[in-house]
């Protein structure tokens, strides 16, 4: 009896110590993202490339679409059950009332900054320390390079500093590729740009930091969805104990990410070796900030909110006669303490009654 009781014990502390949502049998979960080294989602990849979702007892097979264009139509594959999904695509999503659910916000101030050429900077007397409105007015007649897509990001910066864009500074578009050579040569002054260019101006060309919309200085650009994770409503019905695993998995890389960047970028590091280690710390110190403290902290008016701002040239979709309550869910998480002891009381049942069953089974008739 006393062999008994002590496997008893046994079985409770392995049960305590399992990961939280751990299931015997669990088929893995597929997971696709737009790109493969956008470090926008890069609480996503310290996750996968940290082990946090295995240790949430998760196994996550990433797909990724043959190019960053056809991320859309990589979520109506039937075998996908949960996504990074940027904003513009979110809202899209939920036009149309797809079957997915908002369950995890991974970034909330638009990771994108402006940086100004070092010789330009030093020419005009920059002080980081000025207020905005000081620090765009000393950038007058600039040319600020940008891709296609983040100028109403750009109006907005200025606009929070009571400027306008087209009476202060030229706007130059440019492709991602463009940037970084553009400034460099002299072709813009300045770039309003995100991560890989925006880490590679300030390690390669030493550019300075003016604005940091990252860090939530820019009030109309923090606090918004920029990017989220998504997962399947069948998926999320049929597997609870998966889907809370998933957004628990988040919720580490993100803590990390905020509370210990050196080990965020060690990770980041082994997961992309051919990546300069200066440009990943450098990215991991400006998105830290804009990484969530909650990120299951999800409503419906970030979706409404998302509409705002999207990518120059894209409609705004209506939501018309849609209940965003169902596209958003801030239940998955789950509380890992309660899984943990869920899962020890049901181990411990279990043993229970075999023992009871094998001492009945013993006994003498």
């Amino acid at each position: 009896m006393r062999s008994a009781l002590r496997l008893l014990g046994v079985l409770v502390l392995l049960a305590l110590a399992a990961p939280a949502g751990a299931a015997p049998g669990r088929r893995p979960v597929r997971v696709t993202v737009p790109e493969p080294n956008n470090l926008q989602w890069m609480t996503f990849w310290v996750a996968q490339a940290g082990g946090l979702f295995e240790a949430e007892g998760v196994d996550v097979t990433v797909e990724i679409p043959p190019s960053p264009g056809q991320a859309r139509v990589a979520l109506e594959a039937p075998a996908v059950d949960a996504a990074v999904v940027p904003s513009p695509i979110l809202v899209g999503l939920v036009a149309e009332g797809a079957p997915w659910v908002l369950v995890a916000s991974l970034l909330r101030h638009e990771p994108i900054d402006l940086v100004v050429r070092a010789d330009v900077a030093e020419a005009r007397h920059l002080r980081r320390d000025a207020p905005l409105t000081e620090r765009l007015l000393a950038l007058r007649g600039a040319r600020i390079g940008v891709a296609p897509h983040p100028p109403p990001r750009l109006r907005a910066t200025y606009a929070a500093a009571g400027l306008d864009l087209d009476k202060e500074a030229e706007l130059v578009l440019l492709g991602g590729r463009e940037q970084n050579a553009a400034l460099r040569s002299g072709r813009v002054d300045a770039l309003f740009a995100h991560t890989p260019f925006l880490e590679q101006a300030i390690v390669a060309d030493k550019a300075f930091l003016l604005v940091e919309p990252a860090r939530g200085e820019v009030p109309t650009l923090a606090g918004r969805l920029v990017h989220g994770f998504v997962v399947r409503r069948a998926f999320l019905e049929a597997h609870p104990l998966e889907s809370r695993a998933l957004v628990r998995g988040l919720a580490a890389a993100a803590d990390m990410i905020r509370t210990s960047p050196a080990r965020a970028v060690e990770i980041l590091a082994r997961a992309y070796p051919a990546r300069d280690r200066r440009e990943l710390e450098t990215i991991v110190d400006l998105y830290r900030d804009a990484v969530p403290i909650d990120v299951t902290d999800v409503t419906t008016r970030d979706l409404e909110r998302a509409t705002e701002l999207l990518p120059a040239g894209m409609p705004a979709p209506s939501f018309a006669g849609k209940d965003l309550r169902a596209f958003v869910s801030r239940e998955v998480s789950g509380d890992a303490a309660a899984a943990r002891l869920a899962i020890a009381a049901a181990f411990a049942l279990s043993a229970a009654v075999a023992l009871l069953l094998a001492f009945r089974a013993r006994r003498p008739a």
